[in-house]
């Protein structure tokens, strides 16, 4: 190989790593500039702001309406990645089973919550709760402290099908 094609190899890989270096300071620039904000799966934003649990969560065959959300956090509210999808209420039992075994799967412990400071695992709920019914919630503990939340909200009939909500939330 010559002197010219090696040298014009190195600039080349240079280029490469110094737009891809952009790339991940444009996207991470914009998540905080938005705080809050939803990616799409494949996505630059995906990647840098959904957590890698999230991330590695299987979502159920007839699942709709899946979201990933994410926030960088502000002032007292920590960062966290969310999936949520609904599915049809019938379903809902055996999806609920499926996810709790995910989570247990990846070394997430069950938790319990209390608003009396006797337990150290803070307190959750959604803002979801106020306009739909929860129908489940559990909450999971991390060897590092994250806390993950899994909740089942019913939702209004639609079309007379009556669905329900998974969300899952990792505050990490």
């Amino acid at each position: 190989m010559s002197r010219t094609s090696i040298r014009t190899v190195i600039l080349s890989l240079a280029g490469v790593a110094f737009a891809a270096l952009c790339g991940l300071l444009i996207t991470i620039g914009y998540m905080f500039s938005m705080e809050d904000f939803v990616a799409q799966p494949g996505s630059p934003v995906y990647y840098a702001g959904i957590s890698r649990l999230i991330r590695s969560l299987g979502v159920p065959e007839g699942a709709e309406d899946q979201e990933y959300f994410g926030s960088v956090g502000d002032g007292n509210k920590p960062p966290q990645s969310q999936l949520g999808f609904t599915t049809a209420a019938g379903a809902g039992e055996r999806v609920w089973n499926a996810l709790d075994a995910q989570l247990l799967g990846q070394g997430l412990q069950h938790s319990t919550a209390s608003h009396d400071d006797t337990d150290p695992t803070p307190a959750y709920s959604t803002n979801l709760s106020t306009v739909v019914p929860t129908l489940r919630e559990v909450q999971y503990r991390s060897a590092r402290g994250d806390l993950v939340v899994l909740s089942m909200h019913a939702l209004p009939k639609n079309n007379g099908q009556a669905t329900v909500r998974f969300s899952i939330t990792h505050f990490d």
